[in-house]
């Protein structure tokens, strides 16, 4: 498979002239319920290494059957240089920028009138560029609740609506969450 690494800013815009094609591995952990992880590894002697910097985001892309596919992506929190002198780069998957954003008092449901809408309200106050993925997941829960969040992030916030619910999430293509 042809595949590459893309470095982007904070705002999903690419940094740099290009991909890093010195990429050897690439691998992302998704966790059910919370962030993930990925781990790049890439030639020290790479022309674009000086655009791998913290907080940037790592992309990697292939093309899968003939079409370009986005493989993961992650944050890039740990930038090293491995014992056979290669760029060792790691960190949490995009879903850690849900921790950016937080959710207020928000209420779900009512004293005696719980609703299942909780996963569409917390979505309602993600970042922008993020969403919820509704043709491979749901908007809303099958056990109706009634729950005041203080403050949480919308990351913590979907935690304590899976443990609540007993139902879960994960992180789906691109900045979207699958309920």
């Amino acid at each position: 498979m042809n595949w590459w690494v893309d470095i982007e800013l904070q705002d999903g815009s690419k940094a740099g002239p290009g991909p890093l094609r010195s990429a050897t591995t690439f691998e992302v952990t998704l966790r059910l319920d919370g962030a993930g992880k990925f781990k790049l590894k890439a030639s020290l002697s790479e022309p674009r290494a000086s655009i791998v910097q913290a907080k940037r985001r790592a992309r990697a892309w292939g093309k899968v059957n003939g079409i370009v596919t986005d493989l993961g992506a992650g944050i890039i929190d740990k930038i090293g240089v491995d014992f056979d002198l290669s760029l060792d780069v790691s960190g949490d998957d995009l879903l850690r920028e849900l921790t950016y954003h937080q959710v207020g008092r928000l209420l779900v449901g009512a004293s005696g009138s719980p609703s299942t809408t909780g996963p569409a309200q917390i979505a309602a106050l993600f970042p922008a560029g993020w969403s919820l993925d509704v043709v491979n997941g749901h908007n809303a829960t099958l056990k109706a609740i009634h729950h005041r969040f203080e403050g949480e992030s919308c990351l913590a916030a979907l935690c304590k609506l899976a443990e609540i619910t007993g139902e879960h999430f994960r992180l789906g293509a691109g900045r979207t969450v699958i309920w």
